[in-house]
């Protein structure tokens, strides 16, 4: 994997303050430090109409969509597909007259010949419809699997009809190529049909921006594919936007389900440093102190459910529904570089619940996390600046908020190898 002065130069124009930085890679795993307001992963775009149709998926494939085909969709523009509705709707329209009259609107970009983008389209309507004699007939439609991987075995086994008159079947390279190349076609007007938001930048996310740092290790100067077939980099776990700190990412697949295992059976740790201030010790129930005079660690165990009233909060559900957490925690330092209003907490979260950490110490904790915007009520954090050795608490404007919530050390078992890899990462709170 690329080093770091590769990562700077592939991340160029993206803000130092932003940039992912790469602690440690090899053949299956990718391990990061994430900065604050940084998405992991992409989300959606806030963009308006002319920006969406630019970036389009139909501008890009040159895809000329007839209305008809977006029929279900025309009366409410907010209705969207799901990822199934819009595969067999991409499905249908590939298998539909208007498709054939008109094979070079799902011509892809990858500089085949005229005679070789035909020949893929056949192979298509072959999988599709089986019977070319009556291009309508559908019936093997709805068991094309959906996913890359299903997808080439169903290849594999269907040879007979999609290769239907050839005097020899491909070669076991071939078939894959040929399987990738219907299946990036199929997913590519799939993504016509979704309705979907414009998407995030690359360099809006993690995510993105280790793709970004892939292609131009590759040489490619071209923005990131999205495509399931060019996937090189698997989400393994995710942080708030907020949060800084450690992440790890998969670069196989096969290290990318071992990975998704160990985080499901609890074999994988992360503890995190939080800032409060006010502290006060958590009383019972919610609380099992494990000292008895004074109260410096402990495990809070409590149930959320999201917000009846804020679509992006959650809340403590007081009635024993919405989901089980626990979160365990540890007074690293009560008065923080000698600023007697901030604490240093150690929280490990043993349950994975969405805004876990910070709903817990804006409930139980006697004050929200600092800088948190969401749970809190004192505003944002832009940073901590020292002065005379005490660090001065520093308001910024909300709108460039700083959590002081950061993923201190993350430890799981490597997916290859027989060890368990431990990473620490200080945060960068103070400058």
């Amino acid at each position: 994997f690329p080093t770091n002065d590769t990562t700077t130069k592939a991340l160029a124009h993206v803000p130092q303050s932003l940039r992912i930085r790469i602690l440690h890679a090899d053949d299956s795993i990718i391990v990061i430090e994430k900065p604050p307001n940084l998405l992991s992963v992409p989300g959606n775009a806030t963009t308006d109409d002319t920006k969406k149709q630019e970036h389009h998926p139909n501008k890009k494939l040159k895809l000329q969509i007839p209305e008809s085909a977006n029929d279900s969709l025309s009366d409410d523009k907010k209705q969207r597909r799901t990822g199934q509705q819009a595969w067999i709707a991409a499905l249908e329209f590939l298998a539909s007259p208007e498709e054939k009259s008109n094979g070079a609107m799902v011509h892809d970009d990858e500089g085949h010949s005229e005679q070789d983008q035909m020949m893929i389209h056949h192979y298509l309507q072959r999988l599709i419809c089986g019977d070319q004699k009556n291009p309508n007939t559908t019936k093997y439609m709805v068991s094309i699997p959906r996913k890359l991987g299903p997808f080439t075995r169903y290849i594999q086994r269907n040879q007979n009809r999609i290769f239907r008159g050839e005097t020899a079947r491909p070669d076991p390279n071939k078939l894959q190529h040929i399987a990738e190349r219907l299946y990036r076609r199929i997913e590519q007007l799939q993504g016509s049909f979704l309705n979907a938001p414009e998407p995030t930048k690359p360099e809006e996310s993690a995510f993105g921006q280790l793709q970004m740092i892939q292609e131009y290790n590759n040489g490619k100067k071209r923005a990131p594919s999205t495509s399931r077939v060019d996937q090189n980099v698997f989400v393994v776990h995710r942080l708030d936007c907020e949060t800084s700190g450690l992440m790890v990412f998969a670069r196989t697949s096969a290290a990318a389900s071992t990975l998704g295992a160990a985080w499901r059976e609890g074999k994988a740790t992360k503890i995190y440093h939080a800032l409060v201030p006010r502290w006060q010790s958590p009383s019972p129930p919610q609380q099992k102190a494990t000292e008895t005079t004074l109260t410096t660690s402990g495990e809070i165990q409590f149930n959320m459910a999201p917000s009846t009233t804020e679509r992006l909060k959650w809340q403590i559900a007081e009635d024993g529904s919405g989901k089980p957490s626990i979160t365990q925690w540890k007074i690293l330092e009560s008065h923080y570089q000698k600023n007697p209003n901030l604490t240093l907490l150690q929280l490990r979260p043993i349950t994975g619940r969405t805004h876990q950490l910070r709903l817990c110490c804006a409930t139980y904790m006697g004050s929200p996390i600092m800088g948190d915007s969401l749970y809190g009520k004192h505003g944002a954090l832009d940073a901590l600046h020292t002065h005379n050795n005490t660090v001065e608490i520093v308001q910024s404007d909300p709108s460039t908020p700083r959590l002081c919530l950061h993923a201190y050390e993350l430890s799981f078992p490597h997916p290859d190898e027989n060890r368990i890899m431990t990473f620490t990462v200080k945060p960068k709170w103070s400058t």
